[in-house]
């Protein structure tokens, strides 16, 4: 190896190392699927893991399907059910990471109550600290609301929100993980 090219490899090693060869050439990783968990995130990965930093996260396909009725007692006695299918990124160990859907990444998603298709097509999820919100393109309803860590990999079923022009209706959700999705 002549000595232009040993440089040139040691700025190659030190720029990777830093995450600007990443972000130039894989843009999607600037986004947040890098190597590395994001920090704040309670993915049970430490300092002490052997290859700690060095395995990707992976996008996982969630669905979820919920179950929603109004409270006992009152004159409403609608039930509604939300579904949705989406790709979403996780950690290395399965955990939820925060972001917004775009394009391909946009849920699939539909609300009914009773025999009323109330929405049906592509949506848009966010995911932040506070959980994950899934509406119509056009709006905030009809709407899901699920709790933090509810996107992790496997299965739970967790208590959930639906939003709807007369209001809001408490349920739950099952959430499970289905095949890994390649690129």
């Amino acid at each position: 190896m002549n000595r232009l090219s040993l440089i040139a490899l040691m700025v190659l090693v030190l720029l990777s190392q830093s995450g600007i060869v990443y972000s130039s050439v894989w843009p999607e990783w600037s986004a947040g699927m890098g190597w590395t968990d994001w920090p704040g995130m309670n993915s049970e990965m430490n300092d002490t893991d052997e290859d700690c930093g060095c395995r990707p996260n992976r996008r996982v396909c969630f669905n979820v399907f919920c179950n929603f009725e109004a409270r006992p007692g009152g004159q409403d006695k609608r039930k509604c059910q939300a579904a949705a299918r989406f790709p979403h990124w996780v950690t290395s160990r399965g955990a939820e990471i925060w972001n917004d859907s775009s394009g391909v990444s946009d849920p699939l998603f539909e609300v009914k109550c009773d025999t009323d298709l109330l929405f049906t097509g592509k949506g848009h999820r966010w995911t932040t600290r506070h959980g994950t919100w899934i509406q119509g393109p056009n709006g905030p309803i009809p709407g899901l609301y699920i709790p933090r860590y509810s996107l992790e990999d496997g299965q739970r079923t967790v208590e959930a929100d639906l939003d709807l022009p007369e209001g809001k209706l408490h349920g739950s959700c099952r959430v499970y993980t289905g095949v890994s999705l390649e690129r």
